[in-house]
């Protein structure tokens, strides 16, 4: 389970058309973060070509609970 919660992260997150409008939710992130921590987290989502624009809205995800 939490490699393909991990695949579908790096894959969502890197793909180039999905820069704009991520299909990735908040909840995903959340939990993605729990699992492996944030630090891990940044690192696997930069090695996958995470942009700017992508992290601070990861970031926005881990400060809003809604």
């Amino acid at each position: 389970m939490k490699a393909v919660l991990l695949m579908l992260t790096l894959v969502a997150t890197a793909s180039p058309t999905l820069a704009g409008e991520s299909q990735i939710t908040c909840d995903t992130v959340r939990a993605y973060v729990t699992q492996v921590g944030l630090v891990r987290a940044k690192a696997d989502a930069r090695a996958a070509g995470m942009t700017v624009a992508q992290q601070r809205r990861a970031m926005q995800c881990l400060g809003n609970r809604d």
